[in-house]
């Protein structure tokens, strides 16, 4: 019989802040909920973080953005930027790009956008990031959404970041 030989990283050697943690993994069973995980991580963001939600079409990515926006810019009209690509708010201290990157074809669209530009002067937010993942930094925030089952309106979230991001947002198991 052989044997498998399994060698793990020597973590004495990485840098945990480089590390993606499970922040937070939940079930949300209508928006009101919703809108309180989104308020919550709206409160630990600030100018130069990037929001990453993954997730099918129809999970509620534009709804959690929403309710994130709406926490920091008061009741603004929020809708899904797919077909502008890319929404930007603004007020006296804070900017917010919202993007939709669902319609792209290369990752090469995403900078001709100029959604990395100045990236430390405003909080990013991605729906559907797949297709920029070379822009990326490994300090992202990154929100999964998905089906909790296709015959009810709940859906799974799953939270997952650096250990700055975990420091960050202690509250969302509150």
């Amino acid at each position: 019989m052989a044997y498998l030989t399994i060698h793990l990283l020597n973590l004495n050697n990485i840098d945990t802040n480089d590390l993606m943690l499970k922040i937070f993994s939940g079930i949300l069973k209508n928006e009101n909920q919703t809108k309180k995980i989104a308020e919550k991580i709206s409160k630990a963001l600030m100018h130069g973080d990037t929001v990453l939600l993954k997730g099918k079409l129809g999970t509620g990515k534009t709804l959690f953005t929403k309710f994130i926006i709406r926490s920091l810019f008061g009741n603004v009209d929020v809708t899904s930027p797919t077909f502008n690509l890319v929404k930007v708010y603004q007020s006296s201290q804070l900017s917010l790009w919202h993007c939709d990157f669902y319609r792209l074809k290369k990752s090469s669209e995403s900078e001709e956008l100029g959604v990395f530009d100045d990236i430390e002067r405003k909080i990013t937010i991605i729906e559907w990031p797949e297709i920029a993942k070379d822009y990326f930094q490994n300090d992202e925030l990154e929100i999964y959404l998905d089906y909790f089952s296709l015959s009810s309106n709940k859906r799974n979230i799953d939270v997952f970041g650096s250990q700055k991001w975990s420091n960050r947002l202690k509250n969302l198991n509150d």
